[in-house]
């Protein structure tokens, strides 16, 4: 029986990642003119599409890490790596929305709510996606991102923390003067070196 799930399994894998599934949608990917960060966003989608349902190693039956949530790790490491042994961590959220959200004096309450919500999530995706394409990131490093709350790693840059400095300066300005919002974060220019402990810190 061991035998034929696993030959069962081989299978699985083959018609997944053969050329009519996984094969016809990259190649619809690489097709495409797009730039780097665009690519490693569909690549993402794609990954995620694909990978999520199936575990990290077939052989322990307890495991619940999923394939897709290795790859997306292995593509953080070796990125930071490329600039170096440390890396940092900025989170930051958006302060005063309880506020925003519910003080709602209308008839209307229960859709300006619903509205308000999906404004601070889009705004949240906004100031991520802004983060990422102006410091030449790549989406991988988002480790969080809800209810106007994120958590992103960086790589140990001088150059990209100095433009992370102006850039969270520039959201925080616009979000006091414009809806009443404050931008908070922690500091981000402290370091961690890459091993397990600060690792587990994280994830």
């Amino acid at each position: 029986q061991e035998e034929k799930d696993y030959l069962n399994n081989v299978a699985c894998y083959k018609n997944l990642l053969g050329e009519s599934n996984f094969g016809t949608l990259l190649s619809g990917i690489l097709n495409r003119e797009r730039s780097f960060l665009d690519f490693m966003y569909a690549i993402d989608d794609l990954f995620y599409l694909l990978y999520t349902q199936i575990p990290e190693d077939r052989r322990d039956e307890y495991q619940l890490n999923s394939l897709y949530d290795h790859l997306k790790l292995t593509t953080i490491f070796a990125y930071i790596l490329y600039y170096g042994d440390n890396f940092h961590i900025l989170k930051f959220d958006i302060a005063g929305i309880q506020k925003f959200i519910f003080d709602i004096k209308s008839k209307k309450a229960a859709k300006i709510l619903r509205g308000r919500s999906l404004f601070v999530q889009i705004l949240n995706e906004i100031i991520n996606f802004e983060i990422i394409k102006n410091l030449d990131l790549i989406p991988q490093l988002i480790l969080s991102s809800f209810g106007g709350n994120s958590i992103i790693l960086l790589p140990d840059n001088e150059e990209i923390i100095k433009k992370l400095d102006l850039l969270l300066l520039k959201w925080k300005k616009f979000l006091l003067t414009s809806f009443g919002l404050t931008l908070r974060n922690n500091d981000y220019r402290k370091g961690y070196l890459l091993n397990k402990e600060n690792i587990s810190m994280i994830f």
